[in-house]
């Protein structure tokens, strides 16, 4: 649904489609045993929030190395080896589908896993500006991980928005992480997903979908549109989430109103015992730039909440560092 204007590359917003007026049904995903070998510390470089942080947290921000899944996939084709890329990315050829990739050398220690949805004319290149700049994805990278950003959709199973994602995308991502834990270069505990307006709400259906491995996710300009939901893969796991919009009746896209959307999902996290903060920028659906200013709140939120943490990272409140109109929705 947008969404979205095409998430520029920095300087420009593309427009969109109209929402697909339904959704179908569900694609779903294989399910393999992890090698859990080596691991990312939850929550590398948290700030100490004074009298707002969590007490227990210490300088890592994060109380929990949280658990493994057991629901990661299994690689269907051979493995493309991922490479250093520096500052840049390369674009490495799962089962068939092109997905952009940055990362650094192969880790002594495996670090997160990070995947990108981008939104309506958008493209994969844009996870830099949604990670806030070069400087995110060094963050990542630097911890020995990885991120990941399909190329296009295969246009498989029901969209989840206006035909800019689809269901069936998940299978590529399923792939990329199948491939990434096999190779020792991501920590299964570490995967995490993020998206802009279209590709917000293909983070949302995975939020639902592939609860049996994402650790947590960001979603900007998203929520709960009813195509892009569906029953959670893990019943046992509600991912934490962040959930950022701009104001009622500013952040729209043809019928949608994301601010209506965002706080639909925030429900549904609330009737299933999870945990989300809403950042409400005030702003419209075309403004990245003040959209994506929580990127490094948001790179510090993956870290800190590995798959299944427990006790609740922020439960006691949130790190110093993040803006005023960020607040705990449900904890």
């Amino acid at each position: 649904m947008d969404a979205g204007h095409g998430q520029p590359d920095a300087t420009t917003s593309a427009d969109a489609g109209n929402p697909a007026p339904d959704a179908g049904s569900i694609a779903d995903a294989g399910h393999g045993e992890p090698d859990a070998s080596s691991n990312i510390d939850a929550g590398h470089g948290g700030t100490d929030a004074g009298g707002n942080a969590d007490a227990g947290r210490g300088d890592a921000g994060s109380s929990s190395s949280g658990s493994t899944p057991t629901m990661i996939p299994t690689p269907t084709a051979t493995c493309p080896t991922i490479p250093n890329t520096g500052t840049g990315s390369s674009v490495l050829t799962y089962a068939g589908h092109s997905i952009t990739v940055w990362a650094g050398a192969a880790p002594t220690t495996p670090g997160p896993l990070v995947i990108y949805w981008y939104a309506t004319a958008g493209f994969p290149a844009q996870a830099v500006q949604a990670l806030g700049g070069q400087t995110g994805i060094n963050k990542i990278t630097g911890l020995g991980g990885v991120v990941v950003a399909p190329n296009a959709t295969t246009s498989s199973g029901n969209t989840t928005g206006n035909g800019v994602w689809y269901t069936g995308d998940i299978a590529q991502v399923d792939e990329a992480v199948a491939c990434a834990v096999e190779q020792h270069r991501v920590d299964p505990r570490h995967i995490h997903v993020l998206g802009y307006s279209a590709g917000a709400l293909e983070t949302v259906y995975m939020w639902f979908a592939r609860s049996g491995y994402v650790a947590s996710v960001l979603s900007y300009s998203g929520g709960d549109v009813t195509i892009d939901k569906t029953s959670l893969q893990d019943t046992s796991n509600v991912p934490p989430a962040i959930v950022a919009h701009g104001a009622m009746g500013m952040d729209t896209f043809g019928p949608v109103d994301f601010y209506n959307a965002s706080h639909t999902w925030e429900t549904d996290i609330k009737n299933l015992n999870g945990f989300d903060i809403d950042c409400n920028d005030g702003s419209t659906h075309i403004d990245e730039t003040t959209r994506f200013a929580i990127a490094p709140q948001g790179i510090q939120f993956f870290l800190d909440h590995p798959f299944k943490a427990t006790p609740e990272p922020y439960a006691s409140g949130l790190p110093s560092g993040w803006p005023s109109y960020c607040t705990i929705a449900n904890k």
